[in-house]
């Protein structure tokens, strides 16, 4: 990584209440191809009632048979002290052929969990039995599923969610996020964003940085090109300076026209300000009275070499540049025509770079990958 820090993921709480107490609970990795270290997360929370709410977020593994592990720790944390009001949150990483480990906190039979039967002891001594917000709150034509929330393959799984003891009453279940809004708000700030980052990118191509540029794993759609996921497979990766839509030359390049497209918007500007002046005491003469022509464009002085009209300094000064003495009608022209150049050859010379740049991922119109499930309750 390019990124420091970035290469690390985590989960974490955030509370509106007090927060009284804190700690973690590290999952002991027994065996499975799944060797990232996972934890859970306890707080207690102090509401406006005075009740202490204790609060577990999870984040378990995704695979199968580890996740049933990563339930019978949360059991054994859940066994040791007798807790009254109980949210249990997170990724629970669930699929929908593989629903036993959320069964062994919510059956009430243990035929239902078959999947998991090594925790059958763990099961047998549970203090309570918990409640799946979702499946309390709606029936079953309303799957709930929150991953994934592309177009493409669509949802799929219900990973996401909050568990609660019955002791706790549910008041609703929503979920949010699924794209819409933001593809409609936020379409040209994402492209805008991407040609910043590719700008800078190259610029760390130019200064010898080396590495992985994404803030984020691309996924298996998606490939990493100078700090930006595209569409495609993930076969197409480049680390840094090996991008060539970012590589050194793109710097330079990008240097070189933002040069020239200044000066020759100066001479625009320039020339524009220059008819401006030229026609604020137009007398309309009898001829362009004729032909309908009183703007400040047909002012014959725009026709003819400039010999200072101002008395600005600033403007004098400016007119010892020999281009700035050019009729302004021509200057004009010969401006507007040199832009339309500039933009038809930056075209060419960064056409890897804008092709990069607008193969935005589906993703990149969603808050996340999952959608949010929310849940509203009451003591």
């Amino acid at each position: 990584m390019i990124h420091s820090g970035w290469e690390r993921e985590g989960i974490g709480i955030l509370s509106r209440y007090p927060i009284v107490s804190t700690s973690k609970k590290v999952i002991r990795y027994k065996q499975g191809r799944d060797t990232n270290k996972r934890i859970i997360i306890h707080a207690k929370v102090r509401t406006d009632h005075s009740g202490i709410l204790d609060v577990f977020v999870v984040h378990f593994s995704y695979v199968r048979e580890q996740q049933c592990e990563n339930v019978d720790a949360l059991l054994h944390l859940l066994g040791e002290r007798s807790f009254r009001y109980v949210v249990i949150m997170g990724d629970m990483n669930i699929y929908r052929d593989f629903e036993w480990p959320v069964k062994l906190l919510t059956s009430k039979r243990k035929a239902e969990f078959e999947g998991c039967v090594p925790q059958l002891e763990s099961f047998r001594r549970r203090r309570q039995t918990f409640v799946d917000a979702w499946t309390k709150v709606h029936d079953s034509e309303k799957p709930g599923y929150t991953f994934s929330n592309m177009p493409s393959p669509g949802f799929e799984s219900r990973p996401d969610r909050i568990i609660v003891n019955s002791k706790l009453e549910l008041k609703s279940a929503t979920l949010s996020g699924d794209g819409t809004f933001y593809r409609e708000m936020y379409s040209s700030s994402i492209r805008f964003h991407r040609i910043k980052t590719l700008i800078h990118h190259s610029y760390l191509s130019y200064m010898g940085v080396v590495g992985y540029s994404c803030l984020q794993d691309c996924g298996p759609k998606g490939s990493c090109r100078c700090g930006m996921c595209v569409k495609g497979d993930n076969s197409h990766n480049c680390d840094m300076p090996n991008c060539q839509e970012c590589d050194h030359d793109t710097y330079k390049n990008f240097v070189l026209f933002s040069f020239i497209f200044l000066v020759v918007c100066f001479h625009l500007f320039f020339a524009i300000l220059t008819m401006l002046i030229n026609g604020a005491d137009f007398r309309r003469e009898a001829v362009f009275q004729i032909l309908g022509c009183n703007c400040c464009l047909c002012h014959p002085d725009n026709f003819k070499k400039q010999r200072s009209p101002s008395r600005n300094r600033l403007y004098r000064f400016c007119m010892k540049w020999p281009l700035f003495k050019l009729p302004p009608f021509y200057l004009f022209l010969v401006s507007v025509i040199s832009l339309m150049f500039i933009f038809y050859k930056s075209n060419q010379v960064f056409m890897n770079s804008l092709e990069t740049i607008s193969q935005v991922m589906d993703e990149e119109y969603f808050p996340s990958d999952h959608l949010m499930l929310s849940a509203v309750i009451s003591f």
